[in-house]
């Protein structure tokens, strides 16, 4: 049974059926459905042209972050980011230091915690930026606190080179209006 669509908020860690990235080599499915090898992205571009294609994809039932709230019908899809168990290579490696200290810009390190609901301790990517549709979703676990978000928040503008000057500039004319400090023509 799918999630309770009211436990889908921003900053909620849920378990569901997370995709993983579409590879070469991969198997797709023609209109009759039958299975064909592609070895590659061109190979299977210029057997396709173009045309909307079944695929085999490989899921695996694991945690990820809510970046919005799923609450609303008009839209089956919640975006999210994967959250990853760490594992004792991980920490031999020379960037762990950086991601244990809150100070790597890809990750950011969930350690355990009954708060996050999680079995051990993890680290969300910030690149694994992918939808989940709600019907996939199988249930919440834990939440990451309005501190946690807007860490998360300041790493995502960043990996995703977001400018948001102009909305910064426009809230902050705003503000001054409101506290009499600009006057409307400015």
């Amino acid at each position: 049974m799918p999630a309770d669509v009211s436990l889908l908020r921003r900053g909620a860690i849920a378990i569901g059926v997370f995709p993983f990235a579409a590879q070469f080599p991969m198997t797709y499915f023609d209109d009759g459905g039958g299975p064909h090898p592609a070895r590659s992205v061109d190979e299977y571009v210029r057997a396709r042209r173009g045309k909307a294609t079944a695929v085999e994809v490989r899921v695996k039932l694991r945690p990820f972050l809510l970046l919005h709230d799923g609450t609303r019908g008009e839209n089956d899809d919640v975006l999210g980011l994967r959250i990853n168990s760490v594992k004792p290579q991980h920490k031999t490696r020379s960037s762990w230091a950086r991601i244990d200290a809150q100070e790597h810009p890809f990750f950011f390190h969930l350690p355990t915690s009954r708060s996050y609901g999680l079995p051990e301790e993890s680290i969300i990517s910030m690149t694994a930026l992918t939808a989940a549709h709600k019907s996939a979703i199988y249930g919440v676990r834990g939440t990451l606190g309005s501190d946690d978000m807007q860490a998360i928040n300041e790493r995502l503008r960043g990996v995703l080179s977001l400018d948001l000057s102009r909305q910064i500039a426009a809230a902050s004319k705003d503000l001054l209006r409101r506290a009499g400090l600009l006057a409307d023509e400015e």
